[in-house]
């Protein structure tokens, strides 16, 4: 049975399985990759972690799409278009960056 992706106050984790602190986490992308032979697109969010480790969390997990709009709300900024978003790559949805400043 799939895990669960919970987004919350406390941060990114899945029901029963591995997670960070929102104070431990230092970005949060969508990535996609195209496996072959079928060019399928797996969508994942990759999560990264002060210590240079990193979570992958694919979107078959249930609760992928609201964990993304929560992270994405979070940042106070609109993320990325799922849909057309480029392949072989990552947009970083959080933290929120600002410019010059």
């Amino acid at each position: 049975m799939p895990k669960r992706i919970v987004v919350d106050d406390d941060g990114i984790r899945t029901e029963g399985g591995p997670g960070y602190p929102w104070s431990e986490i230092v970005s949060v992308g969508i990535c996609v990759l195209v496996l072959p032979p079928a060019d399928q697109r797996l969508r994942y969010l990759d999560v990264g972690h002060v210590s240079g480790d990193f979570l992958e969390l694919n979107e078959d997990l249930d609760g992928w799409p609201e964990a993304v709009a929560a992270i994405m709300a979070r940042s106070g900024r609109p993320g990325p278009d799922l849909d057309p978003e480029p392949v072989g790559g990552c947009v970083e949805i959080w933290p929120a960056r600002t410019v010059g400043g």
